[in-house]
């Protein structure tokens, strides 16, 4: 299985726009700042308390789980819309059905997170959001004219809004090491991964269909100049290749590193990755930029389920220290 393992290769966001990439980084979770945009289920009526979590370098289940084990609540009775960066300042929704004392939650003390109360509501799901509005700081790290800079910054701009970006899956997607996809085909492939949680399982094997999609993306990217502005499949155990372009490269990837759709099935754990769709490319809304001393801000929205990696991966090599 290793011949295989190895043919999965090394993440990589293969670059769109063709703009010449500066050296920069983002050097600490404040300079990554996502604030989530409410749907309009925020206005319904309901039961629940709806609350605004905001964090700092940390995940959105850490957090949780310091809630429920200081509150009693269980996993079970919080609703959130998505899972949010580690290495950030986030802001998003969650739900909490059993709240009848409102400020047990908003005076609970939490590492490097609060709570404030918003209004009651219904019950928050994956995906109940319009989009995150995203202010990321880039510090140079090498010294670059202004002129450079603003030529620079302004192809940029103009690409974003006229040719949008590849919607790939960003590297958050595949762990800390990078390797959450390798970990799902040793998983399908039968490979026993102890002390795993069923939810690091399920993540595993989420990792390996978007590290698929990601490889079909690439190839688009490699072979094509206008973007592809239709939704493009997320390959499952029910998926039934067709002849479109990118079934066909699915079809080669597949056959590359010896795997089938029905294989992303884990019949003895009841773990599965059914087929779904995603859009190939998108485009940012709002994108603005600043220069400032030897910094770039840049704000931007992205719809739901999008990376703002995809973003900058298009401008430089990102690195989070």
């Amino acid at each position: 299985m290793m011949s295989e393992i190895k043919s999965l290769g090394k993440l990589e966001l293969k670059q769109w726009l063709g703009v010449r990439r500066i050296k920069a980084r983002v050097a600490s979770p404040s300079d990554f700042v996502v604030e989530e945009i409410g749907s309009e289920k925020l206005n319904f009526q309901g039961r629940h308390a709806i609350f605004l979590l905001t964090k700092r370098n940390r995940t959105t289940l850490d957090v949780i789980k310091e809630i429920c084990s200081k509150t009693g609540v269980s996993m079970k009775e919080i609703g959130f819309c998505g899972m949010k960066d580690k290495h950030a300042v986030t802001k998003q929704y969650i739900s909490i059905q059993r709240s009848d004392d409102v400020s047990l939650f908003e005076n609970l003390k939490l590492k490097n997170a609060s709570l404030k109360f918003i209004r009651f509501g219904p019950r928050l799901y994956l995906g109940d959001l319009k989009g995150n509005r995203f202010k990321i700081t880039l510090r140079l790290q090498r010294a670059y004219s202004e002129k450079f800079l603003r030529k620079l910054l302004e192809k940029f701009k103009r690409g974003v809004e006229e040719r949008g970006i590849p919607n790939y899956f960003g590297y958050q997607r595949f762990g800390s090491k990078l390797n959450n996809h390798v970990l799902g085909y040793r998983l399908i492939k039968g490979d026993y991964l102890p002390k795993k949680s069923r939810r690091e399982l399920k993540l595993y094997l989420h990792a390996l269909q978007s590290f698929c999609f990601n490889e079909v993306l690439k190839r688009y990217v490699s072979e094509h100049d206008k973007p592809y502005w239709r939704r493009v499949r997320l390959i499952g155990y029910d998926t039934k290749l067709g002849k479109g372009i990118f079934d066909r490269y699915y079809r080669a990837l597949l056959k590359h590193i010896s795997l089938t759709c029905n294989e992303l099935h884990v019949p003895w754990l009841k773990l599965t990755a059914r087929e779904g769709w995603r859009k190939a490319f998108v485009k940012p809304k709002g994108f603005e930029y600043r220069l400032v001393n030897e910094k770039i801000i840049l704000r931007f929205e992205l719809p739901s389920g999008s990376y703002a990696t995809s973003l900058l991966n298009e401008i430089c090599a990102l690195q989070l220290t």
